[in-house]
């Protein structure tokens, strides 16, 4: 039982880059793995994110990002960055993370996804 509670509630994971892909000129898709080949990812429900865990001259920090890939398969996890101007983050990842970097991030997290048992089945969702 304690095994299966650390599989899906792991705390903070290790994962590390594999594949880097521009979107666009302001977004890029970030594929992330298990960087522990026996530490498998922790399940997750669309609408759910991770917390990025980045040290940016000496300051350490997190931002969260919503995971963009299937939660039908745990292989890896997907996330789209779009990058801030401005921000503090997002310009740094999008300048130096390179595939083959590996980051501290969060288990997956929020409660913004569908259950039927509590939402029913008449539903109206919009996006913006």
């Amino acid at each position: 039982m304690e095994n299966l509670c650390d599989r899906i509630h792991p705390g903070n994971q290790l994962l590390k880059i594999t594949d880097i892909k521009a979107l666009s000129h302001d977004t890029k898709l970030y594929r992330l793995v298990s960087a522990k080949k026996t530490k498998p990812l922790a399940p997750f429900r669309a609408g759910q994110y991770i917390g990025l865990i980045v040290e940016i001259n000496g300051v350490r920090t997190s931002r969260p990002y919503s995971l963009v890939s299937s939660p039908n398969q745990l292989a890896y996890y997907e996330l789209g960055i779009r990058k801030k101007e401005d921000g503090f983050v997002s310009p740094y990842i999008f300048k130096n993370v390179k595939v083959g970097d590996i980051f501290e991030v969060t288990e997956p997290l929020g409660n913004l996804y569908y259950n039927p048992i509590f939402h029913g089945k008449d539903l109206v969702y919009i996006a913006g």
